[in-house]
């Protein structure tokens, strides 16, 4: 299951549905500041709570989950190293000022099982459940609400991890719902594993239990509205976030995923307006404001990122992440040296850990703009070093390497996506004028004309470009770049126009061509020259050479080839 998805499946799900006893309406605060993503004063909220209850483990477990859900919803702000470190110690001390409450040891369980650690957690899992009402528990009195959330939480820890542990996870599930009138975040949860499990028909029907039973909850509807955006049914999606939006008007991210929704669909407008009532709701808090300023990103609104941005600045510059986005959007918007400045500030404040691979790209393309080619080289290998699924830097990073005359170099990358299956239409056509280029670079060589070696190299390379720029014309069959270079590798593979084969291509070159005289000129030069040469040398139909050599002046009247070929006596006498 995604990040996104897991967003609300590991932590609101029981705080959106669940109260229990003995909770002070200040506990009920804080949780619905944190459903609200309000991290910060979430955080205050708690702290207030535990200094003034130091034995109620709910509020150590609630706020443990705080920091986790903080990551989930941003992992943007917050690393998963850090979060994982305040939420064990909130849980670790909820153990000790609260040992019989179990829920505690369900947080430090599921903190061991994200850091690989089945063994650990399985302890943890193991003495929560030693906590609950049993046959060597007698004097338990905890409820069978909070025993079947215990099972719940440990079932939902299992389908969390990477690999998820189904086995584990739906057997831990099963204990849970042996107990009678569960409240609706135990529905929640099971909808969430059995959507784990690739069954969103069942997720559904959990879902829908958890609506009947908590109908005043936007939770549900949100869910299976996200279950139609993993399938990428966009449209069914809709309607689903907006009734969790009627349900409840004031809860934040309804209007956060809605607005992610309408990203997805490019309906940037609809998307910048329900993040701004997301940021409104969010009392602006920075988290919100980051995740504002993203979106805005993602909408390509970039001169109101650099807008927002700077008024963030104005008053708290230690967003890390900010200068990540206002040195993206800088980049867009053709703010070079701006655009540097800002990712050098992101880079030497940022843990090494949290950097992505577009941090190197976009700074690669910087580099690049402001003319530092082979440092842009350096900063591109690391991006692809980081994500080697994202073949398109392989071909950003070729063109660099074909600008400074790497040829080789980049004939590896092209290859590499080429071979990976992941490769375009333009990767081809790029490929290809590398190696007519090599072949250009050989055959200008003194010797090439009388070393065999170097002309059957000069062939290869020739034949390879041929290819590979069919591939590329098979898919854009009408390329004026394309039809020019099969035209002229055609031409070279038949210098002495023996053959003609470069005929056929110089005469689509020229049909593409007559559609915008004016812009094609040079195309249309260039295929009359050839035309006129091959009927004079090939064909030997000095009428028609003359008529291609005459249109060449009607374009150029200052060519100095065609005024040659004109004054060569087959033609010159020709009335």
């Amino acid at each position: 299951m995604t990040k996104r998805i897991f967003i609300f499946v590991a932590l609101v799900n029981l705080l959106t549905f669940t109260n229990f006893t003995g909770q002070t309406q200040t506990l009920t605060d804080a949780i619905r500041l944190m459903q609200s993503e309000q991290f910060d004063v979430a955080k205050k909220a708690f702290k207030s709570v535990i200094t003034k209850e130091p034995r109620n483990g709910d509020a150590c477990f609630y706020f443990g989950q705080c920091y986790l859900y903080s990551y989930l919803v941003d992992s943007l702000s917050y690393s998963l190293s850090d979060v994982v470190d305040s939420a064990f110690y909130y849980y670790k001390k909820g153990t000790v000022s609260d040992q019989l409450n179990p829920l505690n040891y369900t947080g430090l369980g599921k903190i061991e099982l994200l850091k690989k650690n089945p063994a650990e957690a399985k302890v943890h899992f193991n003495k929560a459940i030693s906590l609950l009402p049993s046959k060597t528990n007698k004097n338990s009195a905890i409820s069978n609400e909070k025993q079947a959330l215990t099972y719940a939480k440990i079932a939902e820890a299992y389908a969390q991890v990477t690999p998820p542990d189904m086995k584990e996870s739906f057997a831990y599930l099963q204990l849970a719902q042996n107990f009678v009138n569960i409240d609706p975040a135990i529905y929640i949860i099971t909808g969430d594993i059995y959507l784990e499990d690739g069954d969103a028909t069942n997720a559904i029907l959990n879902y829908k239990k958890a609506q009947e039973l908590a109908p005043s909850s936007p939770l549900a509807k949100i869910k299976i509205g996200n279950i139609y955006v993993r399938g990428r049914n966009l449209k069914a999606a809709i309607p689903y976030f907006e009734e969790a939006q009627q349900i409840d008007s004031n809860f934040a991210p309804v209007y956060r995923e809605i607005g992610e929704l309408y990203i997805k669909s490019g309906a940037y407008g609809k998307a910048k307006e329900n993040f701004s009532k997301f940021l409104e709701l969010s009392n602006k808090n920075i988290a919100a404001r980051i995740k504002y300023i993203y979106a805005l990103f993602l909408c390509k609104d970039y001169n109101n990122v650099l807008q927002q941005v700077d008024e963030v600045f104005t008053t708290d510059t230690s967003s890390v992440i900010l200068n990540r986005l206002a040195g993206y959007s800088c980049f867009e918007t053709g703010k070079y040296p701006e655009a540097k400045n800002f990712m050098d500030i992101f880079f030497r404040k940022i843990d090494e850990k949290r950097i992505i691979s577009s941090d190197f790209a976009y700074y690669a393309r910087i580099q690049g703009k402001l003319g530092s080619d082979s440092l842009a080289i350096e900063s591109f290998n690391k991006a692809i070093t980081k994500d080697t699924s994202n073949y398109d830097l392989l071909s950003e990073t070729a063109n660099l390497l074909t600008k400074q005359k790497r040829s080789t170099e980049a004939i590896i990358l092209y290859n590499k996506k080429i071979n990976s299956g992941k490769a375009g239409s333009l990767d081809y056509y790029y490929i290809s004028k590398i190696y007519y280029s090599m072949f250009q670079t050989l055959s200008a060589n003194d010797s090439y004309s009388k070393t065999d070696t170097l002309r059957k190299k000069g062939i290869d390379y020739l034949n390879k470009a041929d290819t590979l720029c069919g591939s590329f014309l098979a898919e854009q069959a009408g390329s004026m770049q394309g039809l020019q270079m099969r035209a002229r590798i055609k031409a070279a593979l038949d210098p002495e126009f023996e053959l003609g084969i470069a005929k056929p291509f110089y005469e689509k070159v020229i049909e593409k061509a007559q559609t915008d005289s004016v812009k094609y000129s040079t195309a249309l030069v260039e295929s009359y020259d050839y035309m006129g040469w091959y009927y004079y040398f090939t064909d030997q139909n000095y009428l028609i050479s003359k008529m291609y050599y005459n249109r060449i002046l009607a374009i150029d009247p200052k060519n100095a080839k065609a005024k040659n070929a004109l004054n060569l006596p087959k033609l010159k006498e020709l009335k």
